[in-house]
């Protein structure tokens, strides 16, 4: 009967608006079809998204387990090329060693481009020949010390601060033979200044010689003869004890003596054997590292950062995907044939509004339980931190944000939008309310014009009460912050599903109003 006075085949669309009597729910079973024929949207927005926001939340946030864990140092692979194989480019190439893993490269400039290009290298060393003898050099004359040529890339920090480390031990050897000091012990200088730290002010000249000779035993040095030239070590702690013991105005007792505290040039000159000396001195000495706490700023989110940031950043996919497969199906069921054969049908309007809008219902629970429940899987401990508590209440934030883009598909598909409208609609919307929400970068990074527009969006609600949730158990002011949150966004989806309605009606009672004729095969059905 049907197939004589309709165009249409049995199993399209209209049939079942037509039908009535003992096969109930035929409208939304069709309309189950519909959304199964549009399913790619879900698994682009939904699905893809998902896992596209579980990596970023992987690798923004630390997990649970890293952030209860001491600091350790990031371990490089680090290459160095010795041209002036000396005792000091030993000693570097020996502290190198302790800072990461040592990669051999060949000496050759296409080689040595090619490791730092690819990865293989994260931090290069280049040591010139005659480094050491130019080093001395500077150390004795008091020079700047010479440069060595170091390649890392400019986007990776650790480079950077390994060439600091490299800076800083380089300077401890220096430290260590301008002081004239082979070993972490103090040498002439400090015995002197700690002699003559216990003088009072203007002690006798014999306490000071006292003084000046206990210095001398403490580096060994014998005590000067009498009209004899004291040795040169002693000479120092001599002068170094006088100037700390003269009285304020008085001048040191030894013409041109340096007072304590200023840096001396060690005497003679320095020898293989001292610059091995500082080189092991330095090593020992860089290898004393300060303790490292890990301290939180107060109020941030610590343990449920990850399962937080996903379900933030899942904001867009939800958005999308909803208004998109909504879209589609408030699309099908307003085009013009189908909205005139409804009219002729026994099927009542409330039965139809009722099974459309369980049809849409199930797109949106679908959307919110695949990205609630994977946020779960993925980050269960994550989760577990914000406590059952905290859990139930975002999944109830997700479910009351999703009914937000249910609101606005309703409207654009009763405005009569076709399928490619509502997928740009459903896009253009999402980007914008995840991006004033914070969902990709945090308000506080952006001026406050924006902070202030983000206010009259749903996606500044969303996140927020996110947060919220995440520092479970909440105390009452939270509580009430978070009742304001849903009820704004509650409001949002009120707002846009009575201007769809009302849209809707205006529609109906418009007999040129409608989509076009095409609109079914426009849609792909």
């Amino acid at each position: 009967m049907w197939a004589c006075c309709s165009p249409w085949p049995r199993s399209s669309f209209c049939c079942p608006l037509l039908r009535s009597g003992g096969f109930a729910m035929q409208v939304f079973k069709c309309l189950m079809r519909i959304i199964r024929r549009n399913a790619v949207y879900l698994l682009i927005y939904v699905v893809a998204l998902s896992f596209m926001g579980v990596a970023m939340a992987a690798n923004a946030v630390p997990s649970q387990a890293e952030s209860s864990d001491p600091y350790e140092r990031a371990a490089l692979n680090i290459a160095m090329v010795d041209r002036d194989d000396s005792t000091l480019s030993r000693g570097i190439a020996d502290f190198l060693a302790t800072q990461g893993t040592i990669v051999d490269v060949e000496d050759d400039a296409l080689a040595l481009q090619d490791a730092v290009a690819k990865g293989e290298v994260e931090y290069l060393l280049i040591v010139p020949q005659g480094y050491e003898e130019a080093f001395v050099e500077a150390v004795q004359e008091g020079d700047d010390l010479p440069q060595m040529e170091a390649v890392y890339s400019y986007y990776a920090r650790p480079g950077a601060l390994e060439d600091a480390s490299v800076a800083s031990y380089v300077g401890l050897v220096s430290a260590y033979l301008t002081l004239g000091q082979a070993q972490a012990a103090g040498g002439p200088l400090a015995a002197a200044a700690a002699g003559a730290a216990t003088l009072p002010e203007g002690a006798a000249p014999e306490d000071v010689a006292q003084a000046a000779a206990a210095a001398s035993a403490a580096t060994g040095a014998e005590a000067p003869a009498a009209g004899s030239a004291a040795p040169e070590g002693a000479a120092a702690a001599e002068a170094a004890a006088a100037s700390a013991a003269a009285p304020d105005g008085a001048t040191s007792a030894a013409e041109g003596a340096a007072p304590v505290g200023v840096t001396m040039v060690p005497p003679a000159e320095i020898d293989d054997a001292a610059v091995a000396d500082a080189v092991d001195a330095a090593l020992d000495a860089a290898a004393e590292k300060a303790p490292v706490e890990l301290v939180r700023a107060e109020g941030e989110v610590q343990e449920s950062a990850q399962f937080s940031f996903y379900l933030k950043f899942s904001s867009y996919g939800i958005f999308a995907a909803i208004v998109a497969c909504v879209g589609a199906v408030m699309s099908t069921v307003n085009a013009p044939e189908v909205r005139r054969r409804h009219g002729a049908s026994p099927l009542s309007t409330l039965s139809l509004n009722v099974q459309m809008a369980l049809a849409c219902l199930v797109v949106t629970l679908l959307a919110w339980g695949w990205t609630f429940g994977l946020g779960l899987v993925v980050f269960g401990d994550s989760a577990a931190a914000a406590g059952t508590c905290g859990v139930a209440l975002m999944a109830l934030v997700l479910f009351v944000f999703s009914l937000v883009p249910l609101g606005i598909a309703l409207l654009v598909g009763l405005a009569g939008a076709s399928t490619v409208i509502s997928n740009a609609v459903g896009n253009i919307c999402g980007l914008v309310v995840s991006f004033f929400g914070g969902a990709w970068v945090p308000l506080s990074l952006v001026g406050p014009e924006i902070q202030a527009a983000a206010h009259f969006l749903p996606g500044y609600w969303f996140t927020t009460a996110i947060d919220l949730c995440a520092q479970a158990p909440l105390s009452g002011d939270a509580w009430a912050t978070l009742g304001m949150c849903l009820a704004v966004l509650l409001l949002f989806a009120a707002v846009f599903t009575l201007a769809g309605l009302l849209v809707g009606r205006l529609r109906s009672q418009s007999s040129g109003s409608g989509a076009p004729v095409g609109a079914l095969a426009d849609a792909g059905f």
